[in-house]
């Protein structure tokens, strides 16, 4: 016996093995699967109670208009459009971050003592708030808290400096 039939034969094997135990056949498996569809009420492997949890989290809001025109901004810095495809707030990711910050309590904080931070150090340095501020002014400021030290832990570098790892990590 060749190697191509003994792999053939291994594969075939495993397939029917694999059917035979749970005692399915194919139009079987076909006839399931057509069950689980968005229409059903089981989109893209949610449960019910996964997809109430997560439609819950979506009626609520956690980020106020200037909070999230703010990380639209800086995302937009960490992600910029290109001119081949859009850039993070065309991806949403202001939404998705608000949704992770519902999802996950302990991102809050960071996240929303981050943002004080950036426009009270915009205010401090330029007088304006800073998503009001010039695209070289913000990237100044970003500059002072993207680069940190890689050895020390996260949990003990400064507040800004965890709030902008968790951005650009969501971003």
């Amino acid at each position: 016996m060749d190697r191509r039939a003994s792999l053939k034969s291994i594969f075939l094997g495993t397939v029917a093995g694999g059917l035979a135990v749970h005692g399915c056949t194919p139009k079987e498996a076909a006839e399931a699967g057509a069950q689980l569809t968005p229409e059903a009420g089981f989109g893209y492997g949610r449960t019910p109670e996964e997809a109430e949890q997560i439609q819950k989290l979506q009626e609520e809001a956690f980020l106020n208009d200037h909070e999230l025109e703010t990380v639209s901004v800086l995302s937009d810095l960490i992600l910029p459009p290109s001119e081949t495809a859009g850039g993070a707030v065309d991806a949403g990711v202001p939404a998705f971050i608000e949704f992770m910050a519902k999802d996950i309590p302990d991102l809050q904080t960071t996240l929303r003592g981050g943002l004080m931070w950036l426009d009270h150090n915009a205010n401090t340095a330029y007088g304006k708030e800073f998503k009001l501020a010039q695209e070289a002014e913000q990237k100044e400021l970003l500059d002072t808290i993207a680069w940190y030290d890689a050895a020390t832990p996260m949990n003990e570098h400064p507040l800004e400096i965890r709030f902008f790892n968790l951005i650009r990590n969501l971003t």
